[in-house]
């Protein structure tokens, strides 16, 4: 089956308290790898499958492309805002941080004096941070214990 008929199972299954049969779909539609992200957080909320939330979350707050207007409408533009700032917030300090130690290692009056100055384009090292526990808050998600 292909992703499309999965969901319908996952939907169903949900629906009418099939416990066995929405882990054999959540499990297969764990494992895909072309659900997008948006339409696996709208997944993720609508048939309550918290596990996924976080992790997509994460991955798509992570890559240097921003959020489209197709994935807006997809998992709803409240959610795409939330992420946006999400991005915003904790990219934005690490160039804070990243000019601060530049003008303290340079001396340059100018770095300390505009303490913003943004280059355009994607910031690659955002990859590689961790944004759950500002996701967390952000979208009020409790620790899985």
């Amino acid at each position: 089956m292909n992703v499309e008929q999965w969901t319908s199972v996952l939907k169903l299954s949900t629906l009418w308290g099939f416990s066995t049969l929405r882990q054999a779909a959540f499990n297969r539609l764990s494992r895909s790898t072309t659900i997008p992200l948006a339409k696996k957080i709208a997944l993720g909320y609508q048939y309550d499958v918290e596990s996924w939330l976080l992790p997509t979350m994460n991955e798509l707050v992570r890559r240097p492309e921003p959020i489209t207007m197709e994935e807006a409408i997809c998992m709803g533009f409240e959610t795409a805002l939330k992420l946006a700032s999400v991005r915003e917030k904790l990219a934005l300090r690490s160039v804070s941080e990243d000019i601060k130690h530049r003008a303290l290692k340079t001396g340059n009056a100018r770095d300390k004096a505009h303490p913003y100055h943004l280059t355009p384009g994607p910031r690659a090292d955002v990859r590689d941070l961790d944004f759950t526990p500002i996701l967390r808050t952000t979208f009020n998600i409790p620790e899985i214990k």
